[in-house]
């Protein structure tokens, strides 16, 4: 058990390390690795991260125009 729960863990520090990778600050940093779990709708990313919604959206567009996430309906992913 112990040993899943360590390659897990090792797992998640490269997803966030390769998520950061087309980020300019935290808040997008931490945008991209919520968005390695699947996709997820803009008001669900805001309560997971406590920030306005408003601000998440600016930050999703952000990466939206550098082509580092997608919107499919209302979904937003990497």
């Amino acid at each position: 058990m112990a040993q899943i729960e360590s390659r897990e863990m090792e797992i998640k520090q490269i997803a966030s390390f390769v998520a950061g990778f087309q980020t300019e600050n935290q808040l997008e940093s931490e945008i991209m690795t919520a968005l390695l779990c699947g996709g997820i709708n803009s008001s669900e990313l805001s309560t997971r991260l406590e920030v306005p919604e408003a601000v998440v959206l600016d930050s999703l567009n952000k990466l939206k125009e550098r082509g580092a996430v997608h919107l499919r309906g209302q979904e937003w992913s990497i």
